[in-house]
């Protein structure tokens, strides 16, 4: 896995099926605040969306921060692999990931968007 941080104008966006806050703060910390290492702590650059429900991508991704340069890309891309919805998701900004595995224990990596993506 190749991973640049900062980068700038850019996240990486993680989804999964997760309705309760806590739990996916668990995974979100096992799964991958403990694989990536980053120089600060992974709070400080990221967002969460845990929903009740699932919600159509676009729909889960528009209310993050930023959106604007990797919302119609992340879309685009669920689109192209099937992903028509999920009701959590997790978006770190300031980081581009290349060659990274999808799966990341209970979270799948939709991939990282922007401008140095």
């Amino acid at each position: 896995m190749k991973r640049k941080y900062p980068a700038l104008m850019t996240a990486s966006v993680w989804l999964g099926d997760f309705t309760d806050e806590g739990e996916f703060d668990a995974h979100v910390k096992s799964d991958v605040e403990a694989r990536l290492q980053l120089s600060t702590e992974l709070w400080r650059v990221a967002e969460i969306a845990v929903e009740k429900e699932e919600k159509a991508i676009g729909e889960l991704l528009s209310g993050f921060s930023h959106s604007e340069f990797f919302l119609d890309e992340a879309v685009a891309t669920a689109k192209q692999k099937g992903i028509a919805s999920a009701s959590a998701a997790l978006v770190v900004f300031y980081l581009a990931l290349r060659d990274s595995p999808e799966v990341w224990g209970s979270l799948r990596l939709l991939g990282s968007f922007g401008k140095e993506a």
